[in-house]
């Protein structure tokens, strides 16, 4: 078959000068029919699909693994955060979760980013570099909402150490004195077993932020490390005041 450029021609881009030449209302050849009676191209583009068809399942195959890891992408972090906290979960709960993903980042970093199939190479590094950084995401996310309630804890604990502390420093001078050192010291008879029981887990808590690598103001831990020891004066004030 000879084929044949179709003509060209000058069509002016005014309304009014557009009229049709009669040359170009002639049918034209194209290169579809030359193409399609042309036994070698054919068979070329039947084996190129007979060759994707052929990687087609391997590929799928291969990147199938890494759907076990789409509640990534496809949660709502900080709804399922905040429902998470409504549940009250003690610092165990807390350690699970976190700990779920912290095991989620080290099942990413044994993946292989690289994979030879037929003549394909897919590179899947950038993939697994976005999954890692979603898992440290939302491992961020869960110990901000961690820290936020057992710095209030602690915070709460400290407000009560000063007051107490303040109220047994007080000079005992007439009935209104003693009346305010024996609330003061019922508070913390009232307090002991609460506080007791809250030391070992903000002292954990923040033990577990440094284990995930989470930053933590210096004035904060300076907090956690003096707690045990506003306590334990608090505690010898009173026995000094009994």
């Amino acid at each position: 078959a000879i084929l044949k450029t179709p003509k060209t021609s000058n069509i002016s881009i005014f309304a009014e000068d557009q009229t049709e030449p009669e040359d170009l209302l002639v049918d034209q050849p194209t290169y579809f029919k030359a193409i399609n009676d042309n036994k070698d191209l054919l068979k070329l583009v039947q084996m190129v699909g007979s060759a994707v068809n052929a990687v087609r399942e391997p590929i799928s195959t291969c990147t199938q693994k890494y759907n076990h890891y789409k509640e990534l992408w496809m949660d709502d972090r900080e709804e399922m955060v905040k429902n998470f906290k409504e549940t009250e979960p003690l610092l165990t709960d807390w350690k699970q979760k976190i700990q779920y993903y912290d095991n989620l980042s080290e099942s990413i970093e044994e993946l292989t980013t690289s994979s030879n199939i037929g003549a394909f190479i897919l590179d899947a590094s950038n993939c697994k570099e976005s999954l890692l950084v979603e898992t440290r995401s939302w491992k961020v996310e869960l110990c901000r909402n961690l820290n936020q309630e057992y710095r209030a804890k602690m915070e709460e604990m400290f407000n009560f150490f000063d007051e107490q502390q303040r109220a047994l420093a007080r000079n005992v001078e007439d009935l209104d004195d003693v009346k305010l050192v024996m609330t003061s010291l019922e508070s913390i008879r009232h307090k002991f077993l609460d506080i007791d029981n809250n030391l070992g887990p903000i002292e954990e808590c923040y033990n577990m932020l440094n284990r995930f690598e989470i930053q933590i103001d210096q004035e904060e831990s300076n907090m956690v490390d003096s707690l045990r020891y506003a306590w334990k004066k608090l505690q010898s004030k009173e026995k000094s005041v009994q």
